[in-house]
């Protein structure tokens, strides 16, 4: 009697929950992009023979991380992993000398309009990530969205989607690593960037408290991960 009161309770305070927390209706992230800058390609990975100018075209989902993307012959599939956190945003993260290096060699590809930065100023960030295994090995596919810093002013899920006003900068990235190591890191401005057109809906909290505990943070300069071993952002 007692393990049904318990087993009744649950249920309860689920559908209540339900009902109650924000969350986002999942949607596709549609992108499109050439391949710009190679900070890493030791040979052995999916895509170590594209070269800079090879057009990738993708999709993420924005709450499952499920998605695929393809250098127009080889796809590779993709779904949400420990690894690779799903949906985080970032707010005020403040420019720092790596931010603006990237900026400099990407300059050449950089869509017009993107605003001259300087040190110490700000801006809001969504990372949207998934990932793969491969053999022995990982590979995480993602965007990472730079926006205005008034964009948002906190890293609340419910401040997703935001105002596409906003929007200053897409990149896509890709990243491989084999047993122990990284083999493969490149980054990509996003040309062509689909965003849904979602409405915050109620979710259940679980859900919620995972998006809360997967938070990507997206240091620009710093897409050269470390070996598994040593951890993650």
């Amino acid at each position: 009697m007692q393990f049904r009161s318990v087993v009744t309770f649950y249920a309860i305070a689920f559908a209540v929950l339900s009902f109650t927390a924000p969350r986002i209706e999942a949607a596709a992230v549609l992108f499109e992009g050439h391949l710009d800058l190679i900070l890493e390609n030791s040979g052995g990975a999916i895509y170590s023979s594209a070269v800079p100018g090879t057009l990738f075209t993708g999709e993420i989902d924005d709450v499952t991380a499920v998605g695929e993307i393809t250098d127009g012959s080889t796809p590779t599939a993709f779904t949400l992993c420990c690894e690779a956190g799903g949906l985080a945003l970032s707010n005020d993260v403040e420019v720092d000398q790596n931010f603006l290096d990237l900026l400099d060699l990407l300059a050449p590809n950089l869509p017009p309009g993107v605003p001259t930065f300087s040190l110490t100023d700000k801006y809001d960030l969504v990372d949207l990530e998934g990932g793969a295994t491969t053999g022995d090995g990982r590979i995480e596919v993602g965007v990472s969205m730079l926006l205005k810093d008034t964009a948002f002013d906190s890293t609340d899920l419910s401040n997703y989607p935001f105002d596409e006003s906003d929007l200053l900068l897409t990149l896509f990235f890709i990243i491989e690593e084999d047993a122990t190591t990284e083999i493969y890191n490149v980054l990509g401005v996003v040309d062509n960037l689909t965003l849904p057109n979602t409405t915050p809906i109620p979710i259940p909290a679980g859900v919620w408290l995972l998006g809360s505990g997967i938070a990507f943070v997206a240091a620009w300069a710093r897409r050269k991960k470390t070996p598994r071993s040593a951890g993650r952002f």
